[in-house]
């Protein structure tokens, strides 16, 4: 059966399109990452008048992600105080090289995202939530059920007694076991590059394909 030129030339530009869809669909798309869910057992009140100043959770991350997101549970009255991620986990010996980003937060309500736009390496962090006025709380779960494979958040969390002024990773903290606080990761997965992935070559016949059926027009 013989084939027309013009046949062939439609097949081949669909054969382009479809891979070029094949390929934009291939990318990664900004999704839940990592999720826990479960009762508000485990919620630890903080706040200016309350004993406790913060709240902090550790968690591994075990592939490297972008555009990474965080969202929190948790409720505040007219509060006040400062976000943190580090690498690794609070202490008296922690190093100012520990520390990934911090950002102030005022009037928070309900559930909100914040910590947008990080890349994040496969490692240990620690996200910590200080509260210096007002008051409210982190909630947390006796029960969590995770959502997720690229990250493992501990069993247990840290409550922060006060907050240092000097370098909040210093802050004095007493071990809450069996609960853990509830956030939110969103972001992207990195996907590791492969040689020449089999839609490639189909794809470079292609274009081949339709220049030479155009130097034979021509």
């Amino acid at each position: 059966m013989r084939i027309h030129r013009s046949d062939l030339t439609m097949r081949l530009k669909t054969l382009i399109i479809g891979l070029a869809f094949s390929l934009a669909a291939g990318s990664s798309q900004g999704a839940t990452l990592f999720n826990v869910d479960g009762d508000r057992s485990g919620t630890t009140p903080i706040g200016a008048n309350a004993p406790q100043k913060g709240v902090a959770q550790t968690f591994e991350v075990n592939e490297t992600l972008e555009n990474v997101s965080f969202g929190f549970d948790l409720t505040c009255f007219s509060c006040t105080g400062e976000l943190w991620l580090i690498t690794g986990r609070m202490s008296p010996s922690a190093t100012i090289f520990q520390q990934f980003v911090d950002t102030a937060y005022t009037g928070w309500s309900g559930a909100q995202a914040a910590l947008s736009g990080l890349t994040l390496l496969p490692d240990t962090y620690t996200l910590i939530m200080t509260m210096t006025t007002g008051n409210g709380g982190w909630h947390g779960t006796n029960a969590p059920s995770f959502t997720g494979n690229v990250i493992d958040a501990e069993n247990g969390y840290l409550a922060l007694n006060s907050v240092n002024p000097n370098f909040v990773p210093w802050s004095d903290t007493t071990a809450v076991s069996g609960a853990t606080l509830k956030f939110t990761v969103t972001g992207d997965p990195v996907v590791a590059a492969v040689p020449l992935p089999a839609s490639l070559p189909l794809l470079l016949a292609a274009f081949a394909g339709l220049g030479l059926i155009r130097r034979r027009k021509g």
